[in-house]
């Protein structure tokens, strides 16, 4: 049982490549066969989301690029941050072989401690110099059809300078076997987080009593779970509360608090200036689209 509150086009085969062996090989099979500029395929342990998140994008514009961060986080009741990691990444999807043959030049703001790999088949020298993103061998271009991973950027820390969201869980057992739990969230960037789901194991399925709740919640007994959720927290809501009480006896029991969210601001600032064609220079049309996700996000 779940209840639910609120309180407020065309086909054109890949240029060849010459092996050592000279036996010719398509561009995307030498691609494919090297590390993140394979197309993109999902294996049976992936989730839905994950799913979403990898697939080719619907093709408005000739070539599409897909910036997209992944925030993982563990952090302690307590507040303190036990790892934190985030993955970029930039992927292209281009329509046809045409304009496939391009470069893609960026603009990164202050990049921090951010780590930076290209493609091996992309000239990192050039992108060193001018963060122009271009195939070593100018004559070919990237695969068509699918998307394909051309850029790459981590960042990882113990400490909470880029923490974006904080949950602070406190459970205090009253008589009778009852506890009350208070859980505040504290949006500690300048970052729209939009969607945002905090997932709080029960440990049994009896009824709960809300006491008070900033967004709505669903109480999924079926999983002992309660779900709180906030279609926005951004500098109008940093801060909300969440409190209940229920038949538990187990403090532990409500832990590890499990976070999701997304927002179309980045961590690290990538911007696509523009697109052309590497024969002729001339401007590509072309649509992004930024995002960022959660991928595990945990308070233990």
């Amino acid at each position: 049982m779940s209840v639910s509150k609120s309180s407020k086009a065309s086909n054109v085969k890949g240029m060849s490549l010459t092996s050592k062996g000279g036996k010719n090989k398509s561009l995307e099979e030498a691609l494919y066969k090297e590390d993140k500029l394979a197309p993109v395929l999902l294996n049976n342990k992936q989730s839905i989301a994950e799913s979403i998140a990898v697939s080719p994008p619907i093709m408005q514009h000739p070539l599409m690029l897909v910036i997209a961060e992944k925030v993982s986080a563990s952090l302690t009741r307590d507040g303190m941050v036990d790892s934190f990691e985030i993955k970029g990444s930039l992927t292209l999807t281009a329509l046809n072989d045409t304009v496939a043959n391009c470069s893609v030049q960026l603009k990164i703001g202050e990049s921090g401690d951010f780590v930076f790999n290209t493609h091996p088949k992309v000239n990192k020298s050039l992108y060193d110099k001018s963060q122009l993103l271009q195939l070593k061998d100018t004559s070919k271009g990237f695969p068509s059809e699918r998307p394909v991973g051309i850029l790459r950027w981590s960042y990882a820390s113990t400490n909470d300078e880029l923490v974006p969201l904080t949950i602070n869980c406190w459970p205090e057992e009253e008589s009778r076997g009852q506890m009350n739990v208070s859980i505040e969230y504290t949006l500690e960037k300048k970052i729209d987080l939009h969607d945002v789901r905090i997932h709080i194991p029960l440990g049994v399925s009896d009824n709960l009593s809300i006491v008070s709740v900033d967004g709505s919640y669903k109480h999924h007994q079926q999983n002992n779970e309660l779900i709180w959720e906030l279609q926005l927290i951004d500098k109008s809501n940093p801060s909300g509360s969440l409190e209940f009480t229920i038949s538990q006896k187990n403090s532990d029991a409500f832990f590890p608090i499990t976070v999701q969210f997304s927002s179309q601001q980045l961590f690290c600032n990538v911007d696509i200036l523009s697109v052309t064609a590497v024969d002729s220079g001339k401007p590509i049309q072309y649509g992004s689209s930024k995002n960022l996700s959660t991928d595990e996000y945990f308070i233990n």
